[in-house]
């Protein structure tokens, strides 16, 4: 607390360094000081105006603040600290007791040059004082009327912790004070009218955002000005007419010291600096009157108030009637507060008050016969405005609830949405294996109706129990919270059409899969000439099939039209996409494929069987014609062709002279139709030369095999009969030679039937040549082992008569 004081204190030395400086414009007893008249520190009013900078040369050039607000709430410390002047402050340390008394003046100019605009300030007494007691509230109203009278800006002083509150937040005071300036001052509006800035102090801000505080001081003022009496020119004014409003929070002056010190410095900015972007003192809020006539304005609006008796208090009746209605009125709030905690626990929990209108009427009318009943008694005017704002109070309170009740009864609508669905609706994620006992995605025929209907028990389930919770012959209302659950629903719906009609494409799919891909993989594996003819009467077929489907089953999603046809394109893409796949995967095998449809045309015969080539066979032409045939597979399988008019695009082409294969540029390359391209298409091709190749050569041996076995002359098989008579009795007279020669000639006849010759002859080559390998290696290893080489001799060579040279 030192610390806080210190830091207050050092803060307010800058603008208090003499308190004698202001000036008492009206004392206590409502006397206003005279313009020439030497006060008892030997001063007049002129000579204080012309002591701060000559003001009243200033003509237009000033504004007038003044301050309203409660006894020792900090008026006059926060004059000083904004405007550099003096007032008189109390002293906390020794009492809280009445310091400014009357209305008391002083100037300040703002930020600028010698001759910047001036700011006279008032310091006005703080109301609801112990000093004056009951009996002197109409000077309070009298000094509160001529500052509105007077100002530019109207500064409302206020604690935190009294707004909401009728008499502590001056409340009362601005309903006759706003009431007589119509009647006495403001009698129509015109092009002349000036607005007040109505500008709200808010001390010693804690929790609460300054936005809700506006919102409850902006709805008492409209309050107010709605309930006053108007002169009959201005019936159908309005507050805005006259008064701007503009708000202000300083944190807690001991407290946070340094928090207020800086707020207030900004607050400062705002009031003297005018090219401040939030600059307080603006020009239209000026009277219009000049500085030298500032004085007799100014008295004869004081007179003016002081002959009006409106602003005497009110009878003894109605001040007994006030101070007990709020006594009554408090109590029966503090009861209905603690009635209302059972119901406010139970939807702060999330859980849904079954009939909670009905329940708030109840507490409302109990309440308010609370209220009645005792306050009957008193004034009836006095006590039905007490009500009316007694009501006012609970209601807000009983549609705070609501509010809660309501959002949770959204949430709970959307959960009793989705709850239904799972009952009645498939599990997306199911696919074609669902839950015993519930339908599979692809069975949904009639979403859009089974949609709407779950929808539509989700509305009602809402509007019932919203209904129920609605205060009777109140403005309640739950169209917000109705149609953000509309939208709502409608997106989850969208989400589950989503998901079913793709779980429907998916099964789409499958019927492409079905009906097309294992069609097409038998007719690529045939390749035949008309190949391409036969793979469009499967993909439209299986088309016609899966779009029929899909257009039947989209109107049960609601999906006509444009939208079903954009459906049926994407089907007919993935069918496309899916006869490129497919024959993507069948050019894989198709270097496999060109050699078996090779040997087909060349080491077969019509019958399907070995050819044996005869002397007369023109090899090389069957070989030629194969490979051609065989080539062809290479255009089919190169490109994809779903239009008939396809069939008449070459896109392969050989080279005369070199027999490589060039494109015919009838098509380009990066066509969607290319499956291979042209580098793709000469490496097939170089790989299947290469390989058929030894296929040529092969027929070749074999034909000269069977030039061989039929050029024996007819007489040597006759002699080689007459000489081999006698070995061939003792053959067959031989059981184990007989035997012998069957399974040597019957595998001589095998070997010739399958044209096994060369392959057999090739065998026994390789045999006989590792034969002969073996036979000469040990021959070199004997002759080793039988002529062993002599010791060298270093003294001289062998001679050349030795038996070593002779044997060489």
């Amino acid at each position: 607390t030192l610390v806080a004081n210190m830091a207050s204190d050092a803060a307010q030395q800058e603008y208090m360094p003499a308190p004698n400086e202001a000036f008492q414009f009206i004392d206590s007893k409502g006397e206003i000081a005279d313009e020439h008249e030497t006060s008892a520190d030997g001063r007049s009013l002129n000579s204080f105006f012309s002591l701060n900078r000559n003001f009243l040369d200033k003509g237009f050039d000033y504004s007038v603040v003044a301050v309203l607000g409660p006894q020792s709430s900090g008026k006059s410390t926060l004059l000083n600290m904004l405007f550099g002047t003096h007032f008189a402050v109390m002293d906390a340390y020794i009492s809280r007791t009445r310091t400014t008394q009357g209305v008391w003046m002083g100037v300040s100019h703002t930020e600028g040059p010698k001759d910047a605009e001036a700011v006279v300030v008032l310091d006005v007494e703080g109301t609801d004082s112990r000093e004056r007691g009951e009996e002197d509230v109409a000077f309070e109203r009298k000094t509160s009327l001529f500052s509105l009278a007077l100002s530019s800006v109207l500064m409302i002083n206020m604690w935190m912790h009294d707004i909401g509150r009728y008499n502590a937040s001056n409340t009362a005071l601005l309903k006759t004070v706003l009431e007589l300036n119509l009647q006495l001052f403001q009698r129509s509006l015109g092009a002349g009218t000036t607005k007040t800035l109505l500008f709200f102090v808010i001390r010693d801000h804690t929790v609460t955002p300054l936005d809700a505080l506006k919102g409850i001081i902006i709805r008492d003022i409209e309050e107010i000005w709605k309930s006053i009496a108007k002169p009959a020119e201005m019936t159908n004014s309005r507050l805005t007419d006259l008064f701007d409003m503009d708000f202000a929070a300083l944190p807690h002056k001991v407290h946070q010291p340094e928090a207020f010190v800086k707020e207030v410095t900004s607050l400062r900015e705002r009031f003297l600096n005018p090219n401040h972007p939030e600059s307080i003192l603006k020009r239209e809020y000026r009277k219009g009157i000049p500085a030298d006539g500032f004085y007799p304005f100014a008295y004869e609006v004081w007179q003016t108030i002081k002959a009006n008796r409106d602003l005497d208090l009110p009878s003894q009746k109605e001040m007994l009637a006030m101070y007990r209605c709020e006594e009554i009125a408090e109590a029966a709030f503090t009861k209905f507060v603690q009635e209302l905690v059972p119901i406010r626990t139970q939807t702060d929990k999330g859980v849904l008050v079954e009939n909670y209108g009905a329940k708030a009427s109840e507490l409302l009318n109990n309440t308010l016969q609370e209220y009645e009943k005792p306050a009957s008694r008193y004034h009836p005017e006095t006590s039905a405005r007490r009500e009316a704002q007694l009501r006012g109070r609970v209601v807000s309170e009983l549609f705070e609830v609501f509010s809660k009740q309501i959002t949770r009864l959204g949430a709970r609508a959307i959960q009793h949405f989705h709850e239904r669905a799972a009952e009645v609706l498939p599990d997306p994620e199911a696919g074609t294996s669902p839950r015993p006992g519930k339908p599979s995605p692809s069975d949904i025929t009639n979403f859009a109706e089974i949609a709407k209907k779950l929808a539509q028990e989700s509305f009602e389930y809402f509007e019932s129990n919203a209904r129920a919770s609605v205060l009777p012959d109140s403005e309640w209302t739950f169209q917000e919270e109705h149609e953000t659950l509309v939208k709502v629903v409608e997106k989850e719906v969208g989400r589950l059409r989503k998901v079913y009609i793709a779980q429907l494409l998916s099964d789409i799919k499958d019927l492409l899969d079905e009906t097309i891909a294992h069609n097409l993989t038998r007719v690529f594996d045939k390749a035949e000439p008309d190949m391409w003819a036969q793979a469009r009467k499967v993909f439209q077929n299986g088309l016609e099939t899966s779009e029929e489907q899909l257009r039947k089953r989209l109107v049960g999603f609601e999906v006509e039209g444009d939208a079903a046809d954009e459906y049926i394109e994407q089907m007919r893409v993935r069918a496309i996409e899916l006869v490129k796949t497919k024959l993507r995967e069948r050019t894989e095998y198709l270097p496999m494929r060109m050699a078996k449809r090779f040997d087909e045309y060349f080491v077969l015969d019509e019958r399907g069987l070995p050819r044996r080539w005869k002397k007369d066979d023109d090899v090389a032409a069957v070989f030629t014609s194969a490979r051609e045939r065989t080539e062809v597979l290479l255009e089919r399988f190169s490109l994809i062709r779903l239009k008939p008019e396809d069939d008449k695009v070459v896109y392969l082409t050989k080279d005369e002279a070199s027999q490589d294969l060039k494109p015919t540029g009838q098509v380009r390359q990066d066509d969607s139709r290319v499956v291979l391209n042209i580098d793709a298409c000469e490496a097939t091709l170089d790989r299947f030369r290469k390989e058929t190749e030894s296929a040529y050569l092969q027929a070749l041996r074999d034909q000269e095999s069977a030039v061989r076995l039929t050029g024996v002359p007819g007489y040597i098989i006759v002699l080689i009969i007459i000489l081999g008579f006698n070995e061939f009795v003792a053959l067959i007279s031989n059981p184990f030679l007989l035997l012998l020669t069957l399974m040597v000639g019957g595998g001589l006849y095998v070997v010739y039937v399958l044209n096994l010759g060369g392959p057999v002859r090739g065998i026994l080559e390789s045999l006989l040549a590792s034969f002969v390998d073996k036979l000469r290696e040990g021959m070199q290893k004997v002759d080793a082992i039988s002529h062993p080489a002599p010791p060298a001799s270093p003294s001289r060579p062998p001679s050349a008569g030795s038996s070593r040279a002779k044997r060489e």
